[in-house]
């Protein structure tokens, strides 16, 4: 009879452990608990990709405003350059314009019918000599219009010519014709 009821006990036991056995694995797997262990790492996911899309986010706009500024700075640049050269070709048509009517008015000073030539004036001045207070003869506007000096400048660089010789040629800065050999290539100014 002792090995009746121990047989009886331990098939009592093993009921009782498979039962138990059974309702844990029921509990793990049940859905509600499933649904939930999903969600949360869901939410897990979802949190992580907010913080890495935010951090992306303002990396992003960050760099669109330094963008940004480096475009107006750009844009400055670019109107100061081109106020420079438009000072810098307005000074060198005066100075074309300036040369030019000087040699109508040499023209002018000779007679047209004689051919007599007037006495070449003395060019040294003593200290105590008065200025000439002639106002100049109004110059005419030439008739055709004359090559610029950074038309000259391109023409003359486009031959081959070096800055330097161009410069001295022109007689123009040479930092004034690297500008203008360089505003015509379209180099960038970085």
């Amino acid at each position: 009879m002792s090995f009746g009821l121990y047989l009886f006990f331990t098939f009592v036991m093993f009921l009782f452990f498979g039962l138990w056995l059974r309702s844990l694995v029921v509990r793990r797997l049940k859905p509600s608990r499933l649904l939930g262990d999903i969600q949360e790492e869901l939410n897990a996911l979802m949190s992580d990709l907010n913080t890495a899309g935010d951090r992306h986010v303002t990396l992003l706009e960050d760099r669109i405003n330094t963008l940004q500024r480096l475009i107006t700075d750009a844009d400055q640049q670019v109107d100061t350059l081109r106020q420079v050269v438009t000072y810098i070709q307005e000074d060198l048509a005066r100075e074309v314009r300036g040369a030019q009517p000087q040699e109508n008015a040499s023209l002018k000073n000779e007679p047209d019918g004689d051919h007599v030539s007037a006495a070449p004036e003395d060019s040294r001045t003593d200290s105590n000599d008065v200025t000439d207070s002639r106002e100049p003869p109004e110059q005419p506007e030439p008739p055709e219009p004359y090559e610029t000096a950074v038309e000259t400048v391109q023409r003359l660089a486009d031959f081959g010519l070096p800055s330097e010789s161009i410069a001295q040629q022109t007689g123009i800065a040479i930092g004034e014709v690297e500008l203008i050999i360089s505003l015509q290539k379209g180099h960038s100014w970085r």
